[in-house]
């Protein structure tokens, strides 16, 4: 099964998302690689500021999204 590490998007990158505007993700990984995977695995994620933290995605053989886990959350800055 492949892993790949994410860290975090934004609250206006995910208002759009949310609206229905988009219905992939796009997100860079940490070894560089482009991924797309569906908005809605990231619904457990989400707070007023957006999806922050490191997560890690899996896929099966097929590049089939499996599940995704949040490894850690990210600092927030207060407003």
């Amino acid at each position: 099964m492949q892993q790949l590490t994410v860290d975090a998007l934004g609250r206006e990158q995910y208002l759009e998302l949310y609206r229905g505007f988009i219905r992939q993700v796009q997100a860079l990984a940490r070894n560089g690689q482009v991924l797309r995977f569906p908005v809605g695995v990231l619904v457990p994620f989400v707070t007023d500021l957006g999806v922050y933290g490191t997560f890690r995605l899996h896929f099966d053989a097929t590049d089939r999204f499996r599940r995704i886990e949040r490894l850690a959350d990210l600092p927030r800055v207060v407003r």
